[in-house]
């Protein structure tokens, strides 16, 4: 595994549950100065797969320094691939991650939000919406509503109402029907698994969805015993 304690410290039962075995954990120091010697001592371990739980530039940085044919004799998976930037950066193969949507899904409505989009901002960089963009629309959606059922901007309002969110599969162009959990306030919602082969002519023909896991099957247990801080001590603001 490679990345900080707390994202080893969560991976682990999982692991465990599915009869993995750890080998080795590399913990990654924010700054990663030079990734090279993280690669170097992943080749040094003998391990059938690789967890990377490191996002942003750093992943970036990782992945620039990795031969692809690394992922012929390792199967690495990438805890977080978050935004579309990251899809076309240097050594951009990204063997198996997971996402909300994609531009490609067979699903109501994804055909159609893909078009507007086209319409919308014409020629851009990857010329599909990703997923940031796609759960950004959603958010924006979804907190609109909200602030017109409740008649007020008053975030106390706001939020209990955003606390009863529910949307069918088709609303989220997804496969399952989504809610939000109001112990943890986190969206329970389909993930899909991925991969990434660059297509340096077609950028949006490089990513193929595996696999639909529904909410059910992928909730954090210990969301359960989340604590959030109470209405009584989160102030009132009303813009």
């Amino acid at each position: 595994m490679i990345g900080g304690r707390s994202s080893a410290s969560a991976s682990k039962p999982y692991i465990y549950e599915y009869g993995g075995k750890i080998v080795s954990e590399i913990y990654v120091n924010p700054s990663f100065n030079d990734p090279q010697i993280i690669v170097n001592e992943i080749k040094s371990i003998d391990a059938d797969v690789v967890a990377v739980n490191i996002s942003g530039n750093n992943q970036v940085k990782l992945f620039a320094q990795i031969e692809p044919k690394t992922f012929e004799e390792q199967y690495w998976v990438v805890g977080e691939i978050d935004w579309e930037d990251l899809y076309l950066a240097p050594g951009s193969i990204r063997p198996l991650f997971g996402v909300n949507w994609s531009w490609n899904l067979n699903t109501k409505g994804t055909k159609d939000f893909v078009e507007k989009y086209r319409k919308r901002y014409k020629k851009t960089k990857l010329d599909y919406p990703g997923h940031v963009t796609y759960s950004s629309y959603l958010a924006t959606k979804a907190l609109l509503n909200a602030i017109k059922k409740v008649n007020s901007t008053n975030n106390h309002l706001i939020i209990k109402e955003l606390e009863n969110y529910k949307a069918s599969a088709d609303e989220r162009m997804q496969d399952s029907a989504a809610f939000m959990d109001p112990i943890s306030h986190h969206l329970q919602q389909s993930t899909y698994a991925a991969t990434w082969k660059p297509n340096i002519k077609n950028p949006q023909d490089s990513i193929e969805i595996l696999g639909h896991i529904a909410p059910k099957n992928s909730r954090y247990e210990k969301e359960d015993f989340t604590k959030l801080e109470s209405f009584e001590d989160t102030p009132v603001y009303e813009p």
